[in-house]
């Protein structure tokens, strides 16, 4: 039970984390696209006081590690195509049953 909320923390941190900077993408014309994952960590620390109260419940480690792998993931992808390979942008995670 415990083990399935904090999959569901983890999945909903790494959406949120790609949501925000998909949405900065679109927003920003500056050379620096994204975000990284400390300063992601940092907004959600601050959201969570006022609108995600029910993460503090579980390990502070879980939306850290969450949008440390969404950054290596935009990473690769970034990499990969300037390497000329074909690889795909991170996308959002949906529940599996």
């Amino acid at each position: 039970m415990i083990f399935n909320r904090c999959v569901d923390m983890s999945r909903f941190s790494w959406n949120w984390g790609l949501a925000q900077r998909l949405e900065q993408y679109k927003n920003n014309t500056s050379s620096e696209r994204f975000t990284d994952a400390m300063k992601q960590h940092k907004e959600i620390n601050c959201l969570k006081k006022m609108t995600f109260n029910w993460m503090y419940n579980y390990s502070k480690c879980i939306p850290q590690e969450a949008l440390h792998n969404l950054d290596q993931a935009i990473k690769n992808f970034v990499n990969g195509r300037k390497k000329g390979r074909k690889v795909g942008f991170p996308r959002f995670k949906k529940k599996q049953e």
